[in-house]
């Protein structure tokens, strides 16, 4: 009797389901951690949501007004360096697009305006900002626009388009 061998499909299929997870992962979508509770009820501490990676510029566009996009932890490290601050990424919702003129004070908080945006900015709040805090943990936990200004399309690495974790959270944003 002959050995039976699998066809070419069944032998090789969970090593081209699995790299096209990894190509998918690396190439098209990633998880990010949300750190503070800047963005709840939206986003919860601890919350781990997963964004597309998208590049914006004036020429490719930019992401639509209440979007919740994840910008470069690298675009404030030097703010932070400053404040002796954890250099994470931020998770924020977009609420001023290229052309806009930010001069609401619940928009700008301490920031001087009014903020005429450029076309490659945009203008980033978080959901949920404590009405009473210390200015240094306003700085170290809270950054937005409100304390680093506009944030330049370049540095922003996607758009958050739900939350996968914690199961008993699994779904879209609100």
């Amino acid at each position: 009797m002959k050995k039976q061998t699998a066809n070419y499909k069944d032998r090789y299929k969970p090593y081209l389901i699995a790299m096209a997870l990894a190509f998918v992962l690396t190439m098209i979508v990633a998880p990010e951690m949300m750190e503070g509770k800047g963005m709840e009820p939206s986003v919860k501490d601890k919350s781990v949501v997963v964004m597309t990676k998208q590049s914006y510029s004036e020429k490719r566009g930019h992401p639509e007004l209440n979007d919740v996009v994840v910008v470069e932890k690298f675009a404030t490290k030097a703010f932070r360096d400053d404040l002796g601050a954890k250099n994470d990424n931020i998770i924020a919702r977009v609420k001023g697009l290229p052309g806009d003129t930010i001069s609401d004070e619940k928009l700008l908080g301490n920031y001087e305006g009014p903020v005429k945006l450029e076309g490659g900015q945009v203008w980033l709040l978080l959901d949920n900002i404590p009405k009473t805090t210390t200015e240094q943990e306003f700085h170290e936990l809270y950054l937005d626009s409100r304390v680093l200004g506009p944030i330049e399309l370049k540095d922003i690495r996607g758009k958050v388009i739900f939350i996968a974790w914690p199961l008993s959270e699994i779904g879209g944003i609100k």
